[in-house]
């Protein structure tokens, strides 16, 4: 399984940038990202400028702390 670890010191607010982050409707920061559709709870498909499509289902979520999927 892929695990990534990023570490970054950013000059925001923690809960800014948790919502921008983990948000699923607004992907404009996400220059690789076409478009995002929300099929239901916690499962959304992200689409590629190329076309390909990717879906996510969130297998846990503890705000602030930890969004996988």
């Amino acid at each position: 399984m892929p695990v990534s670890a990023v570490k970054a010191t950013l000059p925001y607010d923690t809960q800014r940038v948790w919502d921008i982050v983990t948000s699923v409707r607004d992907c404009g920061w996400r220059s690789d990202l076409d478009r995002t559709e929300i099929k239901s709870e916690g499962v959304f498909v992200e689409y590629t400028k190329d076309g390909f499509a990717t879906t996510f289902t969130v297998t846990v979520c503890e705000p602030l702390k930890r969004w996988e999927f």
